[in-house]
């Protein structure tokens, strides 16, 4: 039997559902590390204490990363959130990876590479990877962005490189009322690296189609964002609500007809996931991760951050399109064969199998399809 340790900074409800599933799969003893609870942040936007199923959980105070180190050293598979930037996860990699003949991993999110900030970001993570990179058997980007930064890294070069994220489970399906305006939503911090601004702004530009918006989320923003539809005199047709607990937002992107994503930088964006496990299309920027998801016209689309003409053409077109039950059924249909946590968990299981030969990942290699 295969024993894989996942090792966490933090609880997290968008990495648990994959654990979940790997340790319901035959052959396979999973446990689960964090040097935190979930944090009173995500408390506050809904988060509640994620389900890890049969997998061992146990939390660690960061000081003592040497007793969960040795706990766990004679694991088969390392799985790490990260190249060591969260104190106990970089004390652990540190200690194991030149002692351990394990397989290691690290699944990482793209760093914020923007401006001169992002520039000393990326030297930091570079030094990160030189050290912990060759003893690697493999990397796990979250979207596009990840893996051209991945394989800018010499260290890498020769490491394989799998397509990865992170996944939810779907919730249960809602009828969705007839409305007279398609309905659209934006769930995420009111914040510029989030981009809600934008969004307004763009929506202004299309008041002569059918829409109204919902906004649920807080932030420095929050008092523009307000402003800015009044600005637009758009207060019939956006509303603003704060956050609600997480199966409630749920059910808010479940009854919606398209997401919305415009974020200047999102190391994954798990939103979409959200929204496509429930059959609600999605636009989104290709800054983040889960842009990766978006292969079909079906499933909405993508456009290039922080262009103003691109998110427009991409409103536009899924504006345009044809969203019926029929299309929801088919996404989640496609959804639940591709992105969802059984799904990642078996391509995940492949990848540890089949080391070091390519595997694509079911988003990539299956499209989605009316006639499901």
């Amino acid at each position: 039997m295969k024993e894989i340790v996942f090792w966490q900074e933090a609880l997290s409800i968008h990495r648990a559902p994959v654990i979940r599933e790997l340790s319901r799969l035959a052959g396979l003893r999973v446990s689960a590390v964090s040097f935190n609870a979930v944090s009173s942040a995500r408390q506050a936007m809904g988060w509640d204490t994620p389900d890890y199923g049969q997998a061992h959980l146990e939390i660690f105070d960061p000081s003592h990363w040497q007793r969960a180190a040795e706990a766990y050293r004679n694991a088969d598979v390392h799985v790490f959130a990260g190249f060591g930037a969260w104190p106990g996860l970089r004390e652990v990699q540190a200690h194991l990876a030149p002692i351990s003949d394990a397989m290691m991993f690290v699944l990482t999110e793209p760093w914020d590479d923007r401006g001169f900030k992002g520039f000393l970001r990326l030297l930091r993570a570079g030094r990160r990877v030189k050290r912990l990179g060759p003893h690697l058997s493999g990397v796990l980007p979250c979207g596009p962005r990840a893996k051209q930064q991945l394989q800018s890294f010499r260290p890498l070069r020769s490491t394989p490189i799998y397509d990865f994220g992170y996944f939810v489970d779907a919730s249960a399906p809602v009828t969705q009322s007839p409305a007279d305006s398609q309905r659209l939503i934006f769930v995420g911090a009111l914040a510029e690296w989030k981009r809600p601004l934008l969004l307004i702004r763009v929506l202004a530009r299309l008041q002569h189609l059918s829409w109204h918006l919902d906004m649920y989320g807080q932030g420095a923003q929050s008092s523009e964002v307000h402003r800015e539809i009044e600005l637009h005199s758009l207060e019939g047709r956006i509303h603003v609500h704060d956050y609600r607990p997480y199966h409630a937002i749920r059910e808010e992107i479940a009854a919606s007809d398209l997401l919305i994503l415009p974020s200047a930088h999102d190391g994954w964006g798990a939103v979409i996931n959200e929204a496509l496990m429930d059959g609600t299309r999605v636009v989104v920027s290709d800054a983040a991760g889960a842009s990766d998801l978006v292969t079909h016209e079906m499933l909405g689309g993508r456009f290039r951050s922080g262009d103003r003409s691109s998110l427009e053409d991409a409103l536009r077109s899924a504006l345009a399109f044809h969203h019926d039950h029929q299309t929801c059924s088919a996404i989640r249909t496609w959804a639940d064969k591709t992105i969802s946590p059984t799904a990642a968990a078996e391509y995940l299981k492949t990848i540890l199998l089949t080391l070091p030969k390519p595997v694509t990942a079911p988003w990539k290699e299956i499209a989605p399809s009316l006639g499901d």
